[in-house]
């Protein structure tokens, strides 16, 4: 590190205050397709002149996109601040536990499907991450990804597996040849399984590797099948939060995908073939999978081994700061079946909301058994304040709505509009948010 930032740093540690953190962006010219191209402009506030999807913004420490705050007018990584201040700037219990920054932040915005995915656990990510000596392409780090998400808008997503009697029933209304000989077993296993639980989940395992590995030849059957009965229902029923919609919708995004990943010289012409089927292969997954629609507010936690898709919507995500994500198709990205399967839960559950500790008539917190992250919720209605008392952990804010005024230790103050991410180091003495529009909310993470 340079001396004059270490210097910099060091006068930092000694008189701490919230500093402001740059996101990282992500946009369709780092092949994020699926995002929208209103929703993080606004957010921001910046002008979309080339009319470009864009996906997320990140906070946080994460190599793939580090966030830099500025002191004394020179700008720092954030990963260099907390190197250099340690305990310092973490916190004592923080830098115990983790050495760094345990979570990232993000703002997600998605006008189109993104992968069918699972994330691991810590022991599943070091182990494949030392399998694949750290080149990927589905481990990018050791640590485990457990998130929640804080929705904005209404939140369209598929979350975990259906009950098996409800996807048995689905299958067969289908009446399609190809998945008779897998229905017939799934059928059989389930009605064998009588109350274990152990074995209907092993039942479930078997239909869904044998879904995703059906041949292609019989694939492109099936899904041209599957468009043909969806086309039907939804011309009886136009319901846009229906699995028949996001099936054609799907269909449609994978080829507009594809097509723009050989234009961009990303894919070969030759490979268009392979990358459909491979992410038309989801979308006979879809329909084991409960499809849900969130109301803006709701806050909804996604373990390792749940897999999830998110379909439409924006919502702010916390989670542990990984990339590692195993992906089950509806985009044309790398699948690796039997790593999914090695890391997936098959046990038939919905999506897990989460409930709120009430700590004061605006805040409420969420917590789960994950040691990486909590989560308070501050809602101010104009001119009401709420004070924090000197931090004993580092902590991100994000204003997501509204504008609020935030003053620390001798009167000193900052305006924080919607779109606005700082860090509050440990030990900022008594740090207070008023609010300064008719409805100001606030995003605040720290440390589980």
């Amino acid at each position: 590190m340079e001396k004059n930032i270490s210097q910099i740093i060091d006068q930092f540690i000694l008189n701490p205050y919230p500093v402001k953190l740059d996101s990282q962006i992500m946009d369709e010219n780092h092949g994020y397709y699926w995002g929208d191209k209103k929703f993080i402009p606004n957010f921001f506030g910046f002008e979309n002149k080339d009319n470009i999807s864009f996906a997320e913004a990140w906070f946080g420490i994460h190599p793939k996109a580090p966030s830099s705050v500025k002191i004394a007018d020179q700008q720092i990584s954030l990963l260099d601040l907390i190197s250099f201040g340690k305990e310092k700037i973490l916190g004592s219990m923080t830098y115990q536990q983790h050495q760094t920054l345990p979570f990232l932040v993000k703002v997600l915005s998605a006008h189109d499907p993104l992968s069918l995915q699972v994330h691991p656990n810590k022991q599943q990510a070091k182990r494949g991450f030392l399998k694949e000596e750290g080149k990927g392409p589905n481990y990018k780090d050791k640590n485990h990804k457990p998130e929640i998400v804080y929705t904005l808008t209404p939140f369209e997503a598929l979350m975990g597996f259906r009950d098996i009697q409800d996807i048995i029933q689905q299958f067969s209304d289908f009446q399609i040849k190809q998945f008779k000989p897998f229905l017939n077993t799934l059928t059989q296993q389930s009605n064998g399984a009588g109350d274990d639980e152990e074995k209907k989940q092993d039942a479930l395992k078997q239909f869904f590797y044998s879904l995703m590995n059906l041949e292609e030849r019989k694939t492109k059957k099936v899904i041209k099948k599957l468009k043909k009965i969806a086309i039907k229902r939804f011309s009886y029923y136009p319901n846009i939060h229906s699995y028949e919609y996001w099936v054609l919708k799907c269909l449609e995004n994978n080829k507009s995908a594809v097509k723009k990943e050989i234009a961009n010289g990303k894919l070969k012409p030759e490979e268009k073939k392979t990358k459909l089927i491979q992410a038309n292969r989801g979308i006979i997954i879809i329909y084991l999978l409960n499809l849900v629609l969130f109301q803006p507010g709701t806050i909804v936690y996604t373990p390792a081994g749940k897999i999830h898709a998110y379909l439409k919507g924006s919502c702010v995500e916390v989670m542990a700061n990984s990339d590692n994500v195993l992906r089950g198709g509806l985009t044309h990205k790398h699948i690796d079946v039997e790593e999914l399967l090695n890391i997936l839960d098959f046990q038939s559950k919905g999506p897990a909301y989460l409930n709120a500790n009430i700590l004061g008539e605006n805040e409420k917190e969420y917590t789960t058994v994950e040691k990486d992250f909590k989560t308070r919720i501050i809602s101010l209605k104009e001119n009401q304040k709420v004070g924090l008392s000197a931090l004993s952990e580092a902590a991100v804010v994000l204003v997501v709505q509204g504008q609020v005024e935030m003053n620390w230790v001798n009167e000193r103050n900052e305006v924080v509009k919607k779109g606005d991410a700082y860090l509050i180091p440990c030990g900022v003495n008594t740090c207070t948010f008023r609010a300064q529009s008719e409805e100001s909310i606030i995003v605040l993470v720290t440390t589980g």
